[in-house]
C-alpha cells in the first residue's frame, strides 16, 4: 500500500476547569443559563480557573491517529509561507524581526450538536434544535473572542507514523475567518506575538497622581478610578517612572512613591492631579550590587519572556548565554524607555545596534539568538551535486548596499525623539572598502537610544559587522534542492551557513565562485522531496577567529567546526598546511 500524506491541526484552547455553580465557582445563574466554560462567557471571572482543552482537525483518513472526543474531520487544505530572517534588521521591506512564517488551514464549517464543546448542552432550552443553532465555528467564535496568540501545532507526516514522529510546526493563532460554511485559520510563528500592536514596553500604566505636586516634592501617592486598591501592584518596588516629560527614580511602598526628581537628564517640573504616572522600562540589573546594565541578549530575553509572554520552553537560556558571552560580551546597555513602545520595535533596535538577529525555529520550538559573526561552514551545496537544474536564480539588491554608515549614539534627552539627529551627542562613521570606487553613494543612518558615551567601542564593532555584511551589493540566491541532501540530525536549517557553488555565480575570470552563504528562508516545495531555499552571501572581509583553548588538536586533526571557530598559527607564507589563507587574530 502506498503512503498517504497526513495533516493534522491541533489548537490548545484555554477553558475553565470548574463546574458551573459548584464551589469554588462563584456563578449563581439558573439552569440553562450556564456559561460555556470559556473566559468570554464566564459569569464569575474572579474564580475562573484555566486549563487547556485540545481540538484536532484533520481529514477523515486521519481518524486512527487521534484518540480524542474533540477531533473533527473537517480539514480541506493547508498552505504555508516560510519565515525570512532580516539580518540585523536592515531590510526595509520586512519588519525588524523579519517576515513571519505563516500557515493557512481551510476547514469545512458545519452544524454541530455541542457535545464535547458545551459542558451544559443538555440543559439548554434549544437542546432539541441544537443543529439549527448556528454552526460549529460561528458558535465557537461567539464563545471565544481572545483566541489570537493561542498555541497551535500543525502535524505533517505519512500513514504508519505516530503523531510524535511527524514533522511538527509550533505556531500561534493570528486570525480566524468564517464565511459561507468555510473557516480559514491563519497561524504564524512565535515572533508574531511581539508585534508592536500587540505588546508595548513598558506596559501602559493606569495609575495617576492623587494630588498636585510641586518641583521639590519627593513623595506622592497614586490612585486609579475603579480599582484604587490594586493599581499599585502593577508598579515595581523600585525603578524609574515618568510624569509628562520628567523622569524620576523611585522606591514604592503600597500606593506611596518616594522619588528622586529630574532623573536621566530631565528637569523637575510641576504636575497636576490625575496626571499619568508611567512605569518606565530600564535595562538595569538590580539583582547585583551595585546595579549594572544588562547585556543585549538578556534584554531581548527579558522582553520576550516578561512582556511578550513567550513560554520559557522557546528559549534555550544556556545557548543564548553562550552566544552572548562569546560574541557580544561587552554590549552592556544601561538605558531607559519612558513611554510605551512596540516590543518588536525595541527588539529590532537592539538586534540592529548589536549586529545580531533572531531565528524562529517552529520545528524545534525554539527562538535562537545569534550574533553576526564569522560563519561555521560544514556543508556544501553545488550545481553539480545538489541544486536542481533550472531552479537557480540571483536577485541583486543594490538599494540595500551601504557605502557610508553613520551611527549616532549617546542620546541627549530621553524624552525626545530617537530619530532626530540633534538629539544625539556622538556619531561614528564606517566606510565600505569600495566607497571610493562606488559610482553611487548609499548612506545608512542609525540612531541608537541604547548606546551611551561609554559604548563607543561597541558602536565601532557593530558598525564594522554591519558593513561587512552590507558593504557590498546584497544578493539573494533562490534555488531548489533534494530534501535528503539537507535533512537529518546534522542537516541544514534556517540561519545556517553553507558553502555554495554554482556556474551562474562567478569570479572575475568567469570561473564558478565558492562562497559561504546563509539560509534566510526555506520551505518544503514537495514534502520530503524538494526544499526551496533563499540564501545570502555570508562573506567577512577577513577570516576572524577566537583564540584557541588549551587541548585543541592540531589544524589537520581539528574538526571543521574547530577550524572555523578558533585561531591557528600558519606558516611563513600566511597559509595553513592545506593551502587555505590563514585567519587573523581578532
Amino acid at each position: 500500500m502506498s503512503k498517504e500524506r497526513i495533516q493534522i491541526l491541533q489548537i490548545d484552547m484555554p477553558v475553565c476547569s470548574l463546574i458551573y455553580g459548584v464551589e469554588p465557582c462563584g456563578a449563581t445563574g439558573a439552569q440553562g443559563q450556564e456559561c460555556y466554560n470559556t473566559l468570554k462567557t464566564c459569569q464569575s471571572v474572579g474564580s475562573y480557573t484555566e486549563e487547556i482543552k485540545r481540538y484536532y482537525f484533520s481529514t477523515e483518513s486521519e481518524s486512527a491517529y487521534i484518540n480524542s472526543a474533540n477531533w473533527y474531520p473537517t480539514l480541506q487544505a493547508v498552505s504555508k509561507r516560510p519565515a525570512e530572517i532580516n539580518i540585523v534588521s536592515i531590510d526595509p521591506d520586512a519588519t525588524p524581526l523579519g517576515k513571519r512564517e505563516s500557515v493557512k488551514v481551510t476547514l469545512k464549517d458545519h452544524p454541530h450538536h455541542d457535545r464535547g464543546v458545551d459542558p451544559y448542552y443538555s440543559t439548554r432550552s434549544y437542546v432539541n434544535t441544537v443543529l439549527e443553532q448556528g454552526t460549529f465555528w460561528s458558535k465557537w467564535l461567539a464563545r471565544n473572542d481572545n483566541y489570537d496568540g493561542l498555541s497551535c501545532v500543525l502535524y505533517e507526516g505519512y500513514t504508519g507514523q505516530t503523531m510524535c514522529d511527524m514533522r511538527q510546526y509550533h505556531l500561534i493563532l493570528d486570525r480566524i475567518d468564517n464565511n459561507s460554511n468555510t473557516t480559514t485559520i491563519t497561524a504564524k510563528d512565535i515572533l508574531k506575538a511581539a508585534d508592536d500592536q500587540r505588546v508595548k514596553v513598558p506596559a501602559v500604566s493606569t495609575g495617576v497622581l492623587s494630588s498636585d505636586i510641586g518641583v521639590s516634592t519627593t513623595s506622592f501617592s497614586i490612585k486609579e478610578v475603579g480599582s484604587p486598591s490594586t493599581v499599585a501592584d502593577t508598579y515595581a518596588s523600585q525603578g524609574t517612572l515618568s510624569i509628562g516629560d520628567e523622569a524620576m527614580l523611585f522606591t514604592r511602598t503600597g500606593h506611596t512613591f518616594n522619588v528622586v526628581r529630574g532623573a536621566w537628564g530631565t528637569t523637575a517640573t510641576e504636575h497636576s492631579e490625575n496626571d499619568v504616572v508611567q512605569q518606565a522600562y530600564e535595562t538595569v540589573d538590580h539583582s547585583v550590587s551595585p546595579a549594572t546594565g544588562m547585556r543585549v541578549d538578556n534584554i531581548i530575553k527579558d522582553i520576550l519572556l516578561n512582556y511578550v509572554g513567550v513560554d520559557t520552553a522557546w528559549i534555550d537560556s544556556t545557548a543564548w548565554d553562550n552566544e552572548g558571552a562569546e560574541w557580544v560580551p561587552t554590549f552592556i546597555f544601561n538605558t531607559v524607555v519612558l513611554k510605551p513602545t512596540g516590543a518588536g520595535k525595541l527588539i529590532g533596535e537592539l538586534l540592529r545596534d548589536s549586529a545580531c538577529y533572531l531565528i524562529p525555529n517552529t520545528r524545534e520550538k525554539k527562538i535562537e539568538f545569534r550574533a553576526l559573526r564569522p560563519p561555521v561552514t560544514t556543508h556544501e551545496l553545488t550545481d553539480e551535486n545538489n541544486i536542481i537544474a533550472g531552479s537557480f536564480k540571483i536577485d541583486r539588491k543594490p538599494e540595500l548596499r551601504i557605502t557610508q554608515l553613520y551611527f549616532w549614539y549617546d542620546i541627549l534627552d530621553v524624552t525626545e525623539s530617537t530619530k532626530e539627529l540633534k538629539n544625539f551627542k556622538k556619531v561614528y562613521v564606517e566606510l565600505s572598502d569600495d566607497v571610493n570606487r562606488a559610482r553611487t553613494q548609499r548612506d545608512k543612518t542609525i540612531t541608537s537610544r541604547w548606546h551611551q558615551s561609554e559604548n563607543s567601542g561597541q558602536v565601532q564593532i557593530a558598525a564594522g559587522r554591519i558593513m561587512t555584511r552590507y558593504g557590498r551589493e546584497p544578493i539573494t540566491f533562490s534555488f531548489d534542492v533534494d530534501s535528503k541532501d539537507i535533512e537529518g540530525a546534522d542537516g541544514l536549517k534556517l540561519g545556517d551557513v553553507f558553502l555554495l557553488t554554482h556556474r551562474d555565480y562567478v569570479d572575475e575570470t568567469g570561473s564558478p565562485k565558492t562562497i559561504p552563504a546563509q539560509i534566510i528562508s526555506m520551505q518544503d516545495k514537495e514534502r520530503g522531496h524538494i526544499t526551496s531555499i533563499k540564501a545570502q552571501p555570508f562573506e567577512f572581509e577577513f577570516r576572524a577567529r577566537l583564540w584557541a583553548p588549551d587541548g585543541l588538536p592540531d589544524w589537520l586533526l581539528a574538526t571543521p567546526e574547530q577550524q572555523s571557530k578558533y585561531l591557528y598559527w600558519s606558516d611563513d607564507t600566511g597559509q595553513m598546511s592545506n593551502g587555505e589563507d590563514a585567519p587573523k587574530w581578532l
